[in-house]
């Protein structure tokens, strides 16, 4: 018996670690979820507000409604200022501005007596809201609209961007002038001749401008040395000008029936594109042009694609803008050169391969082959440009109107 124990005394010690092993084996630590991380961004909301002083936040890539609010009859043309935390409304005719949080909608603040220029966006930077009035730059805190600084500037601008730690303005005396965020001038850049009435485009350090002269200009943006200007009022005038591999488009702001582009090499003409019979444009809208196409959206309504290279038509479909409500008196410098009948619509915007516009009391999203993906109806007439926020935080505006570049 003794023998026997001595046996097995290891064989059941063996057994009993072997046992608490298999269940120390057994207990498996649970681990967290991982959260999916994107592979490619998307876009997520799109922004814009309608002549009943109505403000939307639509999803992007359904149409479907995120957010309303309804004003005490502000009318916001200026399209909003927009980040992932929020969203900024300016109207010059009530001198009103309301910041909301972009994804739920709450108003975080709301504040009379701002008065911003009529044609200027709100402008986010790095945590702060920068708006422009007739004679002032100021500076606001977007976390609840307390005024932090204010600069003087040069009287009447109509545009605001900023590049590389400067903001940039241009105005109706024809000067463009560069400012540091604590107020200091850096440049300022006088026209050859005319005024300043639209955006410039800007790319790779260089702002492009065209002046109610006729008279396009690229600058240097650190410096606000002229690179070149060149006289192309023969094509076009005071038109907003969009940026895009090597080429500067305009429409025509003459005979309102083509949009041209020009070398950002040196101002010179090189293509003409010819706009469907009867369709017109206006010194207000912007094409979107990327990999080779362009897409413009008539006073009429029709969304037209062309191939950049060789100006033909790719396709065109037409969209309900609902008659022409709005007169507009053209002016050359101070002469009244016509009075033009307008319809309600927008510049329109391409964010990964789809066009947002608005068309009357409608907001459509159609990709880049023409098919509309979703419209959905406003309570009244569109009347300001789309802004879309991608899942990355990215915002695609028309043109450069408020476009931060860092």
């Amino acid at each position: 018996m003794k023998t026997m124990f001595k046996v097995f005394w290891p064989v059941i010690a063996l057994l009993v670690l072997n046992a608490c092993q298999k269940e120390k084996e057994l207990v498996i630590p649970v681990q967290p979820t991982p959260i999916p991380v994107p592979s490619y961004d998307k876009n997520a909301l799109v922004v814009t507000a309608d002549d009943n002083g109505v403000f939307y936040t639509n999803y992007a890539l359904t149409g479907s409604l995120r957010w309303t609010y309804n004003t005490p009859g502000m009318t916001a043309f200026a399209p909003a200022a927009v980040s992932s935390n929020y969203t900024i409304f300016a109207d010059a005719a009530t001198a009103s501005v309301y910041c909301m949080d972009t994804w739920s909608g709450d108003v975080l603040w709301e504040k009379g007596a701002i008065y911003s220029s009529y044609f200027i966006s709100p402008l986010l930077v790095n945590d702060f809201l920068y708006i422009t009035n007739d004679t002032k730059l100021q500076v606001y805190n977007p976390q609840n609209g307390d005024l932090l600084n204010e600069f003087p500037i040069i009287p009447y601008p109509h545009s605001l961007n900023y590049v590389n730690g400067l903001l940039i303005y241009n105005n109706c005396g024809g000067h463009m002038v560069a400012i540091k965020t604590d107020g200091v001038q850096q440049w300022e850049y006088q026209s050859p001749a005319g005024c300043y009435h639209t955006n410039p485009a800007i790319a790779d350090n260089i702002i492009y401008i065209l002046s109610s002269s006729g008279y396009l200009s690229a600058v240097n943006v650190i410096t606000g040395t002229e690179l070149w200007s060149k006289y192309v009022g023969d094509y076009t005038f005071d038109a907003s000008l969009i940026y895009n591999e090597g080429l500067l488009f305009a429409i025509d702001h003459k005979q309102n029936d083509k949009i041209y582009a020009f070398s950002a090499g040196n101002g010179d003409w090189v293509h003409t594109y010819l706009l469907p019979a009867g369709e017109s444009c206006n010194m207000f809208l912007t094409p979107a042009v990327k990999n080779g196409k362009m897409y413009f959206l008539t006073e009429e309504g029709r969304l037209v694609a062309y191939s950049v290279e060789d100006e033909m038509v790719l396709w065109q479909k037409q969209f309900d803008v609902q008659g022409c409500r709005i007169n507009v008196p053209i002016k050359n410098g101070n002469r009244l050169e016509r009075t033009e009948s307008h319809g309600d619509m927008t510049s329109v915007i391409l964010a990964n391969n789809w066009l947002y516009f608005g068309a009357g009391k409608n907001l459509y999203a159609v990709d880049i082959n023409s098919v509309t993906k979703w419209e959905t109806p406003l309570t009244g007439f569109i009347y300001s440009a789309p802004v879309v926020l991608t899942e990355f935080g990215n915002v695609y505006r028309a043109g450069t109107v408020g476009v931060v570049i860092k």
